[in-house]
């Protein structure tokens, strides 16, 4: 009898996650990359697309191991968050995919963190492929005077299998050189739960720093939650 009541608790609150999961269009995915540079990386992305007072969700953590590394590519050592909360103006305004978000930035390395607070437009290009998108970004106010940002994220399905998705970051230095961040990601679903991703690495920093290389290639396994 008691077993039966525990699975039946079980099952309830399984029906509950799986409502709110529905309601709030939450999302949980995490893929673990292997870079040509000697290093591993593991994200964990997370969402919620549907959350009250016209708010969204959005964000990142990617666990990083040390580059040129082969004997310890697994081992990773630092980290970098990046989490974006969006507010929908488009009651206010009455214009689609326009929205203010403001972003919090972590670099564990550093410990030193960011928030930034900008405009973000998004919209369609149904012309080019069903479901493809463009978003524009555009931070700038942020606590770190010296990094504001113009931001491009996309994605464009091939067809239900593949697609290509990325996002281009320029950073505006005003102490030094402006720096760029690019990672276009060609991605296919194997099904529901699972994914393969061959993802392009540019990074503007790393590429000053004589002792990193900035390109780079990935190899990464996705599992939906």
């Amino acid at each position: 009898m008691r077993a039966i009541l525990v699975l039946l608790i079980c099952m309830g609150v399984s029906l509950e996650a799986e409502s709110w999961k529905e309601k709030y269009k939450l999302s949980l995915q995490s893929i673990y990359y292997l870079d040509h540079r000697d290093f591993n990386t593991l994200s964990v992305f997370t969402s919620a697309g549907n959350l009250p007072l016209n708010f969204s969700f959005w964000g990142f953590t990617d666990f990083h191991g040390n580059q040129l590394a082969p004997r310890d590519r697994a081992r990773l050592t630092y980290a970098f968050s990046e989490y974006r909360l969006t507010y929908n103006l488009k009651e206010l305004t009455g214009v689609k995919g326009l929205g203010f978000q403001s972003e919090y930035n972590y670099f564990s390395r550093s410990d030193k963190d960011l928030v930034r607070f900008g405009l973000v437009y998004k919209h369609s290009l149904n012309f080019i492929a069903e479901g493809s998108w463009l978003q524009w970004r555009v931070f700038p106010v942020q606590t770190d005077n010296d990094n504001e940002q113009i931001s491009l994220i996309y994605k464009f399905p091939i067809n239900e299998k593949w697609s290509i998705s990325g996002f281009a970051d320029y950073n505006i230095k005003h102490e030094a050189q402006d720096r760029w961040v690019i990672e276009p990601q060609l991605n296919y679903m194997i099904n529901k739960y699972f994914s393969a991703h061959l993802e392009y690495r540019y990074s503007g920093f790393e590429k000053a720093n004589d002792a990193l290389r900035g390109h780079g290639i990935a190899f990464g396994l996705g599992l939906r939650f």
